[in-house]
């Protein structure tokens, strides 16, 4: 609730907009959340800051950052090791991406919105291997696993 974050905010829920979750039957999953999340996060921070960081669009400061990639790995390894990726279980999916702090990984409280910081990085891998692409289509692309598998 600051100021700098009323652009971000905005740009957040005009993308939200535009370009909806396709709540279908196979589109339900952690993963495709996270991506989805990640994807229009990632949008609105390369749009406003020219990277992935995560400190325009998700209101991350550099400790949160920091935290966030020392533990990447072991992140992404907790998911796999609890068949998170394609759960639809809403309390889990809820622990990733809410602004709860309270999650807590290692003993140590986790930055808000985690899941999507982790969906924006899949992301900004996606598009380093794409450099061709139009954001235009990538916002309108809806193939998660797809891209999972190709970083894979």
């Amino acid at each position: 609730m600051s100021p700098e974050y009323i652009v971000p905010d905005c740009f957040t829920f005009y993308l939200l907009g535009q370009y909806p979750f396709l709540w279908q039957e196979g589109h339900r999953s952690l993963m495709d959340i996270l991506l989805y999340q990640g994807k229009i996060a990632w949008v609105v921070e390369t749009i406003l800051e020219g990277n992935g960081s995560g400190k325009t669009a998700l209101g991350y400061s550099k400790e949160e950052i920091k935290w966030c990639e020392q533990h990447e790995k072991e992140l992404w390894e907790e998911i796999r090791q609890n068949h998170y990726m394609r759960t639809t279980d809403p309390m889990i999916i809820r622990s990733y991406v809410s602004s709860n702090t309270r999650l807590l990984f290692n003993g140590e409280k986790t930055p808000p919105f985690l899941g999507i910081w982790l969906g924006m990085k899949v992301i900004e891998r996606y598009m380093k291997n794409h450099p061709k692409m139009t954001l235009k289509s990538l916002l309108e692309c809806t193939d998660y696993s797809g891209m999972i598998k190709e970083l894979n």
